[in-house]
């Protein structure tokens, strides 16, 4: 059974090393900025939402499977469970719809209450519309009160490659981490009600996977070059 425990626990119980191999952090697919999310079901068990959240994110999986991963839900195990540690500003969504390029690609709150970005730390746009990656990546959740939540943080060892609203609760993101073994698929599955999240990880590995080879795919109305 798993406890909660907070980032600061979780690092001195697992140790620098271990925790580098599991995910640099701080403290979330649908057709592009809807959520095909229904209600919350308080009886539904975590490997329940992250089964659900899992097949509306066929597309990654699909992607994933042409890379050699077998079932995603029967290769995912729990790993931690953790406390969001959100840092929290004043801040409207700047990506707005119908003047930023990205603005399709957020993920609408299925109450409507804000909305998630992922790409918009990661993805450099520049003045000639030209698309490149900057290292680092972050789950933001734009609330509609006017106030900024930075959800998650990555480091350039990993990236968040999708996410959908699995409810008004849950939040799944999903992408990889970078080992010294290689690339493993990574699941993050959020609750904002209670401001934790448990983290997966998939026993999964290759060793030359192309980094930003999802993205390019999902982004490909932008203008990504070669």
């Amino acid at each position: 059974m798993f406890h909660k425990i907070n980032l600061r626990q979780f690092c001195k119980l697992a140790g620098p090393v271990f925790f580098i191999g599991v995910l640099i952090a701080c403290s979330g697919r649908v057709e592009e900025g809807k959520s095909e999310a229904g209600g919350p079901n308080p009886e539904a068990t975590s490997e329940a939402l992250l089964e659900r959240g899992l097949k509306i994110l066929q597309p990654w999986t699909s992607h994933w499977a042409d890379w050699g991963m077998p079932d995603a839900l029967s290769s995912f195990r729990q790993i931690a469970d953790l406390n969001l540690e959100l840092l929290e500003r004043p801040e409207v969504n700047p990506i707005k719809e119908g003047e930023h390029p990205l603005a399709t690609f957020q993920f609408q709150h299925p109450d409507a209450i804000g909305t998630v970005d992922i790409y918009h730390y990661k993805v450099h746009i520049d003045d000639a519309s030209r698309v490149s990656f900057e290292p680092d990546a972050e789950v933001i959740f734009y609330r509609q009160n006017g106030m900024r939540e930075r959800l998650l943080f990555i480091g350039p060892s990993g990236l968040f490659e999708d996410a959908v609203w699995i409810d008004a609760i849950h939040l799944l993101v999903v992408g990889y981490f970078e080992n010294e073994a290689g690339f493993s698929p990574m699941a993050w599955l959020l609750d904002i009600e209670n401001s934790s999240y448990l983290l997966y990880e998939s026993e999964f590995v290759v060793s030359n996977y192309d980094r930003f080879g999802y993205l390019k795919k999902k982004l490909s109305a932008l203008n990504l070059g070669p």
